[in-house]
C-alpha cells in the first residue's frame, strides 16, 4: 500500500482525533453511561480516522502470477543460396518436417532474404531472394511481435548473410532464444577471395595512408599470392603472402601516398588461381577523400599533467595538421597566453580535462557558441575535469549524457564493439588486434554515461576483467558535425610506457590520429546528392541509384533536374533521377554487366545549378547468393548459443520442436500483473464513514446527549 501524502503525518493525525474526541466527550453533559461510554467515542474516532485515512489517498497494490502459453517466430530463409542444399537438408525439407503442432504454442511463420512477410507453409519457398539479411529479419521480428508474448525465435537458415549487420551481434541482445535448424551445401568450393579491405575516410595530399585488406581461401592453404592497391587506375602498392587454410584469414597492411586531391578510387586485388570457383570477388573497391590542407586544432587542456603532454607530442608529431594549445594555469589565465578570441580558423576544439573545476566562465562560454554554431568538439576526460559543468556547458553536443555524475574513477581496459571493429578510426595498421587486451589500464570515469540518439559506441569499458556495456569510445555525426569523448584519465599510460609495451604507442597514436582527423572533417553542405544503393550488386540484380536536391536553406526541392552519366563495365549510360517525392529522387538502372562503375551527377533547376556528386559501385559476375556456397554452421551454433537458444541440423527438422520441449525452451511465460486500487474512490468507506456517524448520532439521541 502507498499513500499520495507522507504516511507518517498520518499516524500523530490519528493520535489528535482521538485526543479531540476524548476532549469531546469528557466534557458532555450528561456523561453517557455504562457501555456507552466507551462505544460512543470509540464511533466518532473510527470515523474521524477514516477520513483522515482517505485524504492521504491511500492506493493499495497487489501482485499476481498469470502463466501464458509462448508465442514462437517461425523465420524461413527465402535465398536464393538455399537451392544448394541435397535432399534432407533443404529448407522445403524443413518446411514439410517440421511439426510446429506439436509444439502446443502459438506460431507464427515469416519468410525473409531482405525484408521479412508472413509465410503460408503449406506453399513451397520460391528460393530467389537476391540477399540474405538475417540481422533485419531478427530485428523485424522483435519489432512487428513486441506487443505479443514472444517467447523464441526458430531460424531455419544456411547461415550465409550478405547484407546488414553480423547476426550475432544481434543474437547477444536478443530478448529471446533464438532455435536454429542448419540447411544448405555444407561442403566448401575452392576459392581465394577479398573478404574486407578497409581504409580512412579522409586523407591528405602526399601523406601516408594505410590500407587494411583481409584475404581467405579455401583449398590453396600455404599457397603464394599477391595482394595488390591501385589508385584511379595506376598500382600504388603490392605484396606477396601465403594463403591461410580454410576459416582463416590473412590480414595485409599496404600504403600508399595520394598525388591527386578530391574523391580517390581505391581497388584491393588477390591474384587470380586456377580452379576457382569465381574471381568476381578478387577485388573490393573503397574511396577515400584527399584533402589538399592541412587541420588545424585548439587543444585545451586543464590542468599541465602528464596526458596534456602526451597529446600535445602526438599532435606536434602529426605532419598533417597544425594547433595551437591554451593549457589552464588559473581561473583565468593560460601557460601560452591569453585565450583566442576567435575560433573560427579552428577544425577541431580538443578537450584534455577540460573544463576544471574553476575554469573561466567566459572561456567556456566562447567554447560552448562555437560547438553551438558547428564547430567539432572531441573530449578526453582528466581527473580533474568538472563534469557537471563539462555536461550543462556541452551536454547538448556531446555524444553522451551523465545520467548520474560521480567523480570517481576505476581502472579498466579497452574493448571494441563490433560496431568499432568496422569503423574507420579503428583501421590501425601495424597494430594486432588481440595486444588490445593487453593494454596498460587507464582511469575510466564511474558516472552512469548513457548514449545519445545516433552515437555510435566503439569501445566499452573492460572493469576487473569483466567486458562491461559501458561506453569507454563514442562518436556521433550531427548533420554535418562530428562529436566525441573518451571516458578515460591517464592516457598517457599508453605512451610512456616500457619497451615491452611498444604496441601500446603504436596503437594509442593511429587512434588518436585517427579520431581528431574523423572529428575534424565537416561534410559539405551539399546540395546534391547522389549514390547507388548497394556498394556491391550480384550478377542479375537490379542497380538502382538515389538522389536529394536542397535549396540553399538545406530545405527540399522537389523540382530538380539531375542527370548521370555512368561508365563502367565498357559501356556508358545517360540516366536521369525521377523525383519521388519530399527532394528524394531514384532511378533504376536495371542489370549490369559485371565490371566496377563510376558516376558523376550533376543538378539544376530552372534559375540555378545545384552542384555535381560522384560516387561508385561494383557489380559481380555471379549472384551476390553463389559468392559464398558453403553453409556457416559456426555462425548458427554461435546465434543459438549466444541467444540461449538449441542448434540441430535440418535433416532433424521432425523431432526438433520435441527436442526444444525436451530442453525446456517451450515453457509457459509468468506474467507478474501489479493491479492498483484507489482505496479513497470505493464507496463502501464512504459508506462506512456515514454508517459510523448514523450510529453515533442515533446512540446519542438515544441517550438524551445533545
Amino acid at each position: 500500500m502507498s499513500f499520495s501524502y507522507n504516511p507518517l503525518f498520518l499516524l500523530p493525525l490519528c493520535l489528535i482525533a482521538g485526543i479531540f474526541t476524548w476532549w469531546i466527550y469528557r466534557n458532555q453533559t450528561p456523561n453517557p453511561k455504562g457501555f456507552y461510554q466507551y462505544l460512543l467515542p470509540f464511533l466518532r474516532f473510527l470515523s474521524l480516522s477514516l477520513i483522515l485515512f482517505l485524504l492521504f489517498e491511500p492506493l493499495l497494490r497487489y501482485f499476481s502470477k498469470e502463466a501464458k502459453e509462448p508465442l514462437v517466430a517461425v523465420l524461413f530463409d527465402n535465398s536464393s543460396s538455399g537451392t544448394l542444399g541435397k535432399n534432407n537438408n533443404t529448407v522445403d525439407f524443413v518446411r514439410q518436417n517440421l511439426n510446429l503442432g506439436e509444439s502446443g504454442v502459438q506460431t507464427k511463420v515469416f519468410q525473409f532474404s531482405g525484408d521479412m512477410q508472413p509465410f503460408d507453409m503449406l506453399k513451397k519457398l520460391s528460393l530467389k531472394g537476391e540477399r540474405t539479411d538475417i540481422g533485419q529479419a531478427l530485428q523485424q521480428v522483435k519489432e512487428t511481435l513486441s506487443e505479443q508474448r514472444l517467447g523464441g525465435v526458430i531460424l531455419i537458415s544456411d547461415g550465409l548473410y550478405n547484407s546488414g549487420e553480423n547476426p550475432l551481434n544481434f543474437a547477444e541482445r536478443f530478448p529471446v532464444p533464438i532455435h536454429t535448424l542448419a540447411v544448405g551445401d555444407t561442403t566448401s568450393k575452392k576459392d581465394v577471395q577479398i573478404k574486407r579491405a578497409t581504409t580512412n575516410e579522409i586523407g591528405y595530399l602526399n601523406a601516408e595512408i594505410p590500407v587494411q585488406i583481409s584475404v581467405g581461401a579455401n583449398g590453396y592453404a600455404g599457397q603464394s599470392a599477391t595482394i595488390t592497391l591501385s589508385a584511379n587506375g595506376a598500382t600504388v602498392a603490392s605484396k606477396s603472402i601465403k594463403l591461410p587454410d580454410v576459416g582463416g584469414e590473412e590480414l595485409v597492411d599496404l600504403r600508399f601516398r595520394p598525388s591527386r586531391a578530391g574523391i580517390n578510387k581505391l581497388t584491393a586485388s588477390v591474384s587470380k588461381l586456377g580452379g576457382e570457383f569465381t574471381y568476381s570477388n578478387n577485388n573490393a573497391l573503397m574511396t577515400i577523400e584527399v584533402k589538399d590542407k592541412k587541420n588545424k586544432v585548439l587543444l585545451v587542456g586543464g590542468a599541465a599533467n602528464a596526458d596534456i603532454s602526451a597529446v600535445r607530442n602526438l599532435l606536434a608529431s602529426d605532419k598533417n595538421l597544425t594547433f595551437d594549445a591554451r593549457v589552464q594555469k588559473s581561473a583565468t589565465t593560460f601557460y601560452e597566453g591569453a585565450f583566442p578570441s576567435d575560433l573560427k580558423p579552428y577544425d577541431l576544439i580538443l578537450l584534455v580535462g577540460f573544463p576544471s573545476v574553476g575554469a573561466s566562465e567566459a572561456v567556456l562560454s566562447q567554447i560552448q557558441q562555437a560547438a553551438k554554431n558547428g564547430k567539432p568538439v572531441f573530449v578526453i576526460l582528466g581527473k580533474q575535469t568538472d563534469i557537471g559543468r563539462l555536461n550543462s556547458q556541452l551536454g547538448d553536443v556531446l555524444p553522451v549524457t551523465p545520467q548520474v555524475i560521480r567523480n570517481s574513477f576505476v581502472e579498466s581496459g579497452f574493448v571494441q564493439t563490433p560496431i568499432g571493429k568496422n569503423h574507420p578510426t579503428l583501421v590501425l595498421p601495424d597494430t594486432d588486434p588481440t595486444d588490445q587486451a593487453k593494454l596498460p589500464p587507464v582511469a575510466y570515469n564511474q558516472s552512469r554515461w548513457i548514449p545519445k540518439g545516433n552515437a555510435k559506441v566503439l569501445a566499452t569499458a573492460k572493469l576487473q576483467n569483466v567486458i562491461t556495456q559501458d561506453p569507454l569510445l563514442v562518436l556521433q555525426t550531427r548533420g554535418r558535425v562530428r562529436t566525441g569523448i573518451f571516458l578515460a584519465a591517464d592516457v598517457s599510460r599508453w605512451t610512456n610506457v616500457s619497451s615491452n609495451y611498444g604496441f601500446a604507442k603504436t596503437f594509442w597514436s593511429n587512434l588518436f590520429g585517427n579520431l581528431v582527423h574523423w572529428t575534424a572533417l565537416q561534410e559539405e553542405d551539399k546540395r546534391l546528392r547522389v549514390r547507388a544503393t548497394q556498394q556491391l550488386y550480384g550478377a542479375g540484380e537490379n542497380v538502382q541509384l538515389v538522389g536529394e536536391a536542397y535549396d540553399e536553406n538545406l530545405n527540399p526541392l522537389e523540382n530538380a533536374e539531375i542527370k548521370v552519366q555512368l561508365g563502367g563495365g565498357g559501356k556508358s549510360y545517360d540516366l536521369q533521377l525521377q523525383h519521388e517525392g519530399g527532394g528524394q529522387y531514384a532511378v533504376s538502372v536495371g542489370t549490369l554487366p559485371a565490371g566496377d562503375y563510376y558516376f558523376t551527377a550533376s543538378g539544376k533547376t530552372s534559375i540555378e545549378d545545384l552542384g555535381k556528386d560522384a560516387g561508385s559501385f561494383s557489380v559481380g559476375d555471379i549472384a551476390l547468393e553463389m559468392r559464398e556456397t558453403a553453409a556457416d554452421i559456426n555462425l548458427l551454433k554461435g546465434v543459438s548459443a549466444r541467444s540461449g537458444g538449441v542448434f540441430d541440423w535440418g535433416k532433424n527438422a521432425a523431432t526438433f520442436i520435441q527436442k526444444l520441449k525436451a530442453e525446456k525452451k517451450l515453457e509457459p511465460i509468468y506474467l507478474n500483473r501489479e493491479t492498483e486500487t484507489e482505496l479513497w474512490n470505493k464507496w463502501f468507506f464512504l459508506a462506512a464513514i456515514l454508517s459510523f456517524l448514523s450510529l453515533e448520532w442515533f446512540l446519542r439521541k438515544r441517550n438524551g446527549l445533545s
